[in-house]
């Protein structure tokens, strides 16, 4: 086998090594690439408890075999790849966590970093691995993206490879179209979405070039339903930041992966490397550079960077490119009215049971009966994340939510909709029996915070709720009615962007608010009052009206009116 290890010594363990430097402080990533070196980790701790184990023989292998692999190009044509500590990182998890049967642990790998990091160079190997190394009959390794001709980027430097490699030579027969191992009828081929048929594929390992260039989901389908038959199969994705729509491949895959590393989800089969700057970065800081760009100083230079910031600085119409694909910031619509960087600079682990009986405003958005229902809940609270001392006047305003949807959906865009919200639930999305929204199970959600004290008022949109209030109100429950237009919204949608802009927004990371928060667009009348905009957003945004509403709810007395904030900006700023 090339690249096998010889007994003896045990071999070090780069993998490791970089995870504890990075968790130590000693090596600086943002704060996703900290959580995936803190996973591993606490896998090695815990891990065996799920039937996973570290092998460090194997992910040494795997290593040396990347070493044998050359450079293809640039000035380092002549030498053969000698992986930096992030890279031995990637490839040591890969190719060394494995299951209880022996087999690889992780199905998917993403890896997501700016551009000119050495993406490929860090990929193309696993093409010939997957040929010669994992030992399957009949193995199948693709590289796919949306043109053929972008596959082959990938594609290109492993066909070089064979040229270059005797050890390659002996065993990988080059054709025009493919790589093929005559001895165990394996072979490799660039696919693209523009194929004629991509029916048929048993793939073994797939290389996925830039996913979020990807239009829709058959391509994504079809490499990871094809993989099924084998015994560890291996798809790794490699890309730069795409947009925030959230409903493409990209956006879905990315944001399971970042589930993942968070906790939110369990999935042992995901491997994720996101490298980018943080929600509370300033962009423009040289500093936070080396976040998105791992490679930095070798691939790409910081004064490269650098400079494209500087004129990004000075051109508007540039900084979301500069920031989605130098610094791994996703980008978003230009009339979107919250920017996910604020949004996500307000994100925190919330103690709920401290906050349990304080005064708070609530909201309640049930639009639909067949569509989501929202209801928030907003506290006005102090620096130290407790209840304010005066309720009209504390630090920030901390949200939390939760959301209701029908079980029983049966038409095309209803199906659409579980789709985006499967992954939320059941721990951030509830699903009522039937094909409609069960009312009965909201009205005993809210009567039972409400029996827990400390709802001052519920602000509720009268479209489909009247019943429900009505009920609320019988038992108590102080509800008023928050019609949607101008004058009603234009307070809290002031305070909230002030809330936004001061990070003195808090929240606890619900995933079906942020995709709401940037789906929503408001709009602005003659008089500058700005409300949220159904029709206008990209879809659905009932989150963060019932958050308006409940912020609404928590900053007045009688009903909107202006609040503190509006005489006294100077003092919030």
């Amino acid at each position: 086998m090339v690249a096998s290890r010889k007994l003896g010594k045990p071999p070090d363990d780069p993998t490791t090594a970089y995870a504890k430097s990075v968790v130590a402080g000693r090596v600086v990533t943002g704060r996703l690439v900290r959580l995936a070196c803190e996973r591993h980790l606490r896998d090695l701790a815990e891990g065996s408890k799920r039937g996973l184990r570290f092998d460090v023989e194997e992910a040494a292998a795997a290593l040396d075999f990347w070493r044998i692999c050359p450079h293809v190009k640039g000035k380092w044509a002549n030498e053969t790849i000698n992986p930096e500590p992030w890279q031995q990182f990637i490839i040591g998890s890969v190719y060394g966590w494995k299951r209880a049967d022996g087999k690889r642990r992780f199905r998917v790998a993403w890896v997501e970093m700016g551009r000119k990091n050495g993406k490929t160079t860090t990929a193309y190997p696993a093409i010939l691995h997957g040929l010669i190394v994992d030992e399957e009959a009949g193995a199948e390794v693709y590289s796919v993206a949306t043109k053929k001709d972008q596959a082959k980027l990938v594609a290109g430097p492993a066909r070089r490879a064979v040229f270059r490699v005797p050890e390659f030579a002996e065993l990988i027969t080059p054709y025009r179209e493919s790589l093929v191992v005559e001895s165990s009828g394996s072979k490799f081929e660039a696919l693209g979405a523009d194929a004629d048929t991509l029916d048929g594929l048993n793939p073994s390992v797939v290389i996925c070039d830039e996913i979020h260039r990807w239009k829709g989901r058959e391509l994504w389908d079809v490499v990871n339903t094809a993989t099924g038959a084998r015994e560890q199969p291996l798809i790794l994705v490699i890309t730069t930041a795409g947009d925030e729509s959230g409903e493409d491949i990209y956006g879905k895959e990315h944001d399971h992966t970042v589930q993942v590393l968070e906790g939110v989800i369990e999935d042992d089969a995901r491997f994720g490397y996101i490298a980018c700057i943080d929600p509370e970065d300033d962009w423009t800081d040289p500093a936070v550079i080396i976040k998105a760009n791992p490679n930095l100083g070798i691939s790409v230079q910081q004064a490269e960077i650098e400079a494209a910031v500087k004129k990004a600085k000075a051109t508007p119409a540039e900084a979301a490119a500069v920031k989605r694909l130098r610094l791994g910031v996703r980008s978003q619509d230009d009339d979107a009215y919250i920017p996910l960087i604020l949004w996500d600079a307000g994100r925190r682990e919330i103690d709920w049971s401290r906050l349990e009986g304080a005064p708070h405003g609530a909201g309640l958005d049930l639009a639909s009966s067949c569509d989501f229902a929202a209801y928030s809940e907003c506290y006005p609270i102090g620096e130290d994340m407790l209840p304010a001392d005066d309720f009209a006047r504390p630090w920030g305003y901390l949200f939390r939510w939760e959301f209701w949807l029908p079980a029983g959906w049966q038409s095309p865009r209803e199906e659409k909709l579980r789709l985006i919200a499967r992954p939320w639930s059941p721990k951030w999305v509830k699903l009522t029996d039937g094909d409609v929204i069960d009312h009965n199970v909201i009205e005993a959600e809210i009567k039972r915070r409400y029996e827990l004290g400390g709802i001052a008022k519920l602000h509720f949109d009268p479209w489909n709720a009247t019943q429900l209030s009505v009920s609320l109100q019988g038992e108590g429950v102080p509800v008023e009615k928050f019609q949607q237009n101008f004058s009603t919204f234009a307070a809290s949608s002031k305070l909230f962007t002030e809330l936004l802009i001061g990070k003195r927004l808090i929240h606890d990371g619900n995933p079906c608010a942020r995709w709401m928060a940037n789906n929503t667009v408001a709009i602005t009348n003659g008089i500058g009052q700005t409300m949220l905009s159904r029709k206008k957003s990209k879809n659905k945004i009932d989150g963060i009206v019932a958050a308006l509403m409940a912020l609404s709810a928590a900053t007045t007395s009688d009903g909107p009116q202006a609040s503190y904030y509006d005489t006294h900006e100077a003092e919030f700023a």
